[in-house]
């Protein structure tokens, strides 16, 4: 009975760079995750018409398309974020030991591995998904009081590879030996002024919109249909009202948000800068019971203009100290 059971801890991640219309290479680096939750989808349609009868033919469960979705869910340290940030953003850092990230247009694709075979001393391969050609459709930031930083990665792919059960070679796993951030490494300046807060989420929207050309029932293209950044945050109203009141004055403002531990140069730290942080819908707090009055609040990032004209890509700059 023992050999149907198959546990989570077992299951293995790894990512390589896609190889499309080959088969896949072997995994150049292993994630640690918290949650796996990609999947190959296959959707059938209902095709049937009126008969007469209530019942729906076999013959009309029409396939319609088959692609890769999930999220991916772990808690980065600087050298997660060194791998990932290019695949997020678009662009690779520059620099050296303190690397800096801006936004492009072009989103590398990756193949996703994951092993979910349970015990791999038993026939090594079983269970093997080879996702092809992802995407990071988007990806959130986040931590709250009593939690620590997590980094959701929502993914898109085209198909699973056929060969589920190819053997791969996989890489050693490589430890970031920093402890994760947690809320008190945190710090928020809007406008120059510090804020306290007990949640943030930082969320980066690539708006992947898949397209199925003719022949295929998988996507054959994953145009961006836009950018969109956004930040939230929530804190008591009292620690609120000053941050509210410079919304609602100006609207136009810049905010940095920092997560550091260690000093001097152990320092590790990662930076999001936004130059212009608007409210699309600025309200002050409800009361909602006899508890906290609490204030929440969502920022879009926009890009700078500069002499009428727009500095493409500018709406969020990203600091990452690994060494």
């Amino acid at each position: 009975m023992s050999d149907l059971v198959r546990m989570g801890w077992t299951t293995r991640l790894g990512v390589a760079v896609s190889n499309p219309d080959n088969p896949p290479t072997d995994p150049t680096e292993e994630i640690e995750f918290l949650d796996d939750n990609v999947a190959d989808v296959q959707t059938r349609e209902d095709a049937s018409g009126t008969t007469g009868i209530r019942s729906v033919p076999a013959d009309r469960m029409v396939e319609m398309s088959r692609m890769v979705v999930g999220s991916i869910v772990f808690e980065p340290k600087p050298l997660d974020l060194q791998r990932w940030f290019p695949r997020i953003y678009g662009k690779a850092g520059t620099g050296s030991g303190t690397l800096t990230f801006g936004l492009g247009n072009v989103l590398p694709a990756f193949d996703l591995f994951s092993l979910r075979t349970g015990d791999t001393t038993e026939d090594g391969v079983s269970g093997l998904h080879v996702f092809r050609e992802c995407r990071v459709a988007s990806a959130t930031f986040e931590c709250q009081e009593g939690g620590r930083f997590k980094c959701t990665l929502n993914v898109l792919g085209k198909d699973r590879d056929a060969a589920i059960n190819a053997a791969y070679e996989w890489p050693a796993l490589t430890y970031d030996r920093q402890s994760p951030w947690n809320l008190a490494n945190a710090v928020l300046t809007v406008n120059g002024t510090g804020y306290s807060f007990y949640r943030f989420a930082l969320t980066h929207d690539n708006v992947l919109a898949p397209r199925m050309m003719s022949g295929s029932l998988s996507p054959t293209e994953f145009p961006t249909g836009g950018r969109a950044v956004r930040l939230g945050l929530s804190t008591p109203w009292g620690n609120g009202l000053p941050l509210h009141q410079t919304l609602r004055s100006s609207p136009l403002t810049t905010a940095v948000l920092k997560l550091a531990y260690g000093s001097g140069g152990a320092e590790r730290f990662v930076q999001f800068a936004t130059p212009r942080l608007i409210p699309p819908d600025l309200r002050s707090p409800v009361v909602p019971s006899r508890g906290e009055i609490r204030y929440d609040v969502e920022l879009m990032a926009c890009a700078t203009t500069t002499s009428g004209a727009v500095d493409a890509d500018s709406e969020l700059v990203t600091t990452l100290k690994v060494g």
